[in-house]
């Protein structure tokens, strides 16, 4: 596996990063063994508007692993006409990503298809993608999304006349509570067992109410070929990748080996520089952690008014062969779908009494992290202009006038003498990650609204360019914009990768009667998307809810199948 993926990473550095590339670009000997295929589990398969579909994404290799190739995953949710609904982007972690969707009351009901897949996995022609079934229904309207497929397959949600009581065991798996019958709002206390010998699995503990809806659903499929392709789709082997070309205007000039910069605004911003090959194209590999999605790419050449520069998406998803039907609800479903709403209603209500609490990735230090001097402006006396500030504070950079009444930024050799300056290079000059290529942007910006500058001395190679030190400046409302307009220069919104989550959990002990005056309609009483091998104790609260809830402890155990076990309580 480790030489597989050294001949791909080595692969990325000598072709037109595109996300894809044709394959006929390729040597005839070159061979790619490795392939990577998703896997999608949820907590239910039947959603009613207004509730929330948790899923969870495994990428597994060749010999059936987890793997660990891809480090971006993505989760779609597909309508009838082949839409994408709703969509994820995901952060993977040793081949596992999760997160959840919320069903918003715009979508219709009817028969769906949650997809998984990773850029690489599209080179998989027989399991480039995942696809299972998730059926949703919408009491909001009466309108259901309209299929062609209806004479293909039917789908249907009946009434079961009776719920499971018994568990449902594994050999290799246990999950057990301290007893079978509780009253609402008592704590649950849920233990587990895995068997060593797939304990390099990854699993999960739910605890979730079931309804008397019996899903009816004649070839259903899970996995979905994708046509044949002359297209080779780029492992993102290190984070999310950005990749672009570079086009001449005048279609005189050569447009290899010019310099692109990518910017990531704001306070832990993203700055980043590539250099095109000999087509044009350049890339850019997030990965980096991010809370921006605001993007600026631009030339930073002497004469970039003479280029264009453009991004390439990864390329969509080809879903002809998934199939949808009409889904027929049992009319004796009534009561208990109106039921559902009622409580998913009063629940969103309290939403923001019962948020999930966002795990905090670990911050991204700055590329020159460690070598600079920072400067906090409110540390010192602050002063009306930028020009001011910097010869009262900032001793290791300075402002010079060019002789047409412009300014230019300099990086001081030595403190001693300011008028030493080591070379005609010009220093990198960043502000809020932002390379400054029009200095008037930054030169009468209101200093008070800065709140930092840090300098940088000394030649600094980044990439393959060399700068005569960085000037980093940072502004207090981290919304600094530049003037600078033209085809070199383009913005947009990438799109996020979803946060990791710790998942609500009430107390109800007596030390903590603030929650107990507020409504309880929890349904999924527990979500633990991921447990780690030392963890064997689950604790949480039932809710207002009364009826039967299966507790399941559900994974991908070594061989890369999907195994569970499960057992049911009873809330009164």
């Amino acid at each position: 596996m480790k030489k597989t993926i050294l001949i791909i990473a080595v692969f990325i550095f000598n072709f037109s990063l595109f996300g894809q590339i044709d394959k006929s670009e390729l040597d005839r000997s070159t061979s790619f063994s490795s392939k990577e295929k998703t896997l999608l589990q949820t907590n239910t398969d039947v959603v009613i508007a207004g509730e929330y579909l948790y899923y969870k994404l495994f990428t597994i290799a060749n010999n059936n692993t987890l793997s660990p190739i891809s480090k971006v995953g993505y989760v779609e949710l597909v309508n009838a006409n082949k839409e994408v609904v709703l969509s994820h982007k995901l952060k993977l972690n040793n081949g596992v990503g999760y997160s959840d969707f919320f069903i918003p009351s715009k979508v219709l009901t009817g028969l769906y298809k949650l997809v998984g897949y990773t850029n690489f996995s599209k080179n998989n022609v027989n399991e480039s993608y995942f696809a299972k079934d998730i059926f949703i229904v919408n009491p909001f309207t009466a309108n259901a999304q309209i299929t062609q497929d209806s004479l293909r397959i039917t789908a249907s949600l009946n009434l079961k006349k009776e719920l499971p009581t018994e568990s449902i065991p594994h050999p290799l798996l246990s999950v057990s509570t301290s007893k079978k019958k509780y009253s609402q709002r008592e704590l649950i206390s849920v233990t587990i067992a895995i068997n060593d010998k797939i304990k390099n699995g990854n699993y999960s503990v739910s605890i979730r109410k079931l309804d008397s809806i019996e899903v009816v659903r004649p070839n259903s499929k899970n996995y979905f070929s994708m046509s044949p392709s002359d297209t080779l789709y780029i492992p993102e082997m290190r984070g999310q990748l950005i990749s672009g070309r570079l086009t001449n205007i005048t279609n005189t000039l050569d447009i290899s080996d010019k310099y692109v910069a990518l910017s990531l605004p704001g306070e832990d911003y993203t700055f980043k520089i590539a250099k095109t090959n000999s087509n044009g194209a350049f890339f850019f590999n997030l990965n980096e952690n991010s809370n921006s999605s605001r993007a600026i790419i631009q030339v930073i050449e002497k004469n970039k008014e003479d280029f264009k520069v453009e991004t390439q998406p990864l390329g969509t998803n080809n879903y002809n062969a998934l199939t949808f039907g009409n889904l027929i609800i049992d009319s004796k479903l009534k009561h208990t779908i109106e039921a559902r709403n009622i409580q998913n209603q009063i629940e969103n209500a309290y939403y923001e009494k019962k948020q999930d609490s966002i795990i905090p990735d670990t911050r991204s230090t700055l590329f020159y992290d460690g070598i600079g001097i920072k400067h906090k402006l409110d540390d010192y006396t602050r002063f009306k202009t930028l020009r001011e500030t910097f010869i009262e504070i900032v001793n290791q950079a300075g402002l010079r006038q060019n002789s047409d009444g412009s300014y230019k930024f300099v990086v001081y050799d030595n403190v001693i003498n300011y008028d030493l300056i080591s070379s005609k290079l010009e220093p990198l000059l960043l502000v809020d990650g932002i390379i400054i290529q029009n200095t008037n942007d930054i030169v009468f910006y209101d200093a008070k609204k800065i709140k930092s500058i840090s300098v940088v001395k000394g030649q600094y190679i980044y990439g393959s360019k060399v700068f005569e030190g960085i000037i980093d400046i940072q502004t207090l409302s981290q919304d600094f914009k530049t003037s600078v307009k033209g085809s070199y220069l383009i913005e947009k919104e990438l799109k996020k990768l979803e946060p990791k989550k710790n998942y609500f959990q009430p107390n109800y002990s007596n030390s903590d009667l603030k929650n107990n005056r507020i409504p309880d309609y929890r349904r999924q009483l527990l979500w633990v998307p991921e447990t780690s091998k030392s963890e064997t104790l689950f604790k949480t609260y039932t809710s207002d809810v009364k009826g039967v809830f299966e507790v399941k402890l559900e994974g991908i155990n070594h061989l890369g199948t999907l195994i569970s076990t499960s057992t049911f309580i009873e809330v009164k």
